[in-house]
């Protein structure tokens, strides 16, 4: 779970540690992602596509964000293999399997991390598949 993420829950006075009703945190997501589309609109802040190329054996990759802008990753398609990638957080991954950083595979999922950097889970066997990240921008 993400910063942003934590304190809609906190707004809502959901208890982001364990939460009751929203132990499903994709609802929030989906909201804040839209809400994010709005602000594009209404900012004229810009959405952007990033084709990151996996290597095996690698989890974290650095997507090139300008200092004076937020970015926020609204989608991510494995191109490659036509599937959707589902944002999670490390919270949860560490949850389903604390040894979540040796598993190898095909992605299946990502954590954004901080202003420019992605982290897919599991890790790549393959130096041939494509993500294409959606990426929004807004300057401030």
């Amino acid at each position: 779970m993400n910063r942003l993420e934590r304190a809609v829950l906190l707004e809502i006075g959901e208890n982001p540690d364990s939460p009751d009703a929203f132990s499903d945190i994709s609802p929030i997501r989906n909201s804040i992602n839209d809400a994010i589309e709005e602000i594009i609109v209404i900012t004229g802040s810009r959405k952007q596509k990033y084709q990151v190329a996996m290597e095996a054996n690698k989890q974290f990759y650095t997507l090139s964000i300008a200092d004076n802008e937020i970015a926020w990753i609204t989608d991510a398609f494995l191109i490659t293999r036509q599937r959707r990638l589902e944002q999670t957080d490390f919270e949860l991954l560490i949850h389903e399997n604390p040894r979540f950083f040796t598993s190898k595979g095909t992605p299946t999922r990502y954590v954004p991390i901080d202003n420019d950097l992605v982290f897919f889970h599991p890790i790549s066997t393959s130096s041939t598949d494509v993500v294409e990240l959606t990426v929004v921008s807004i300057p401030f």
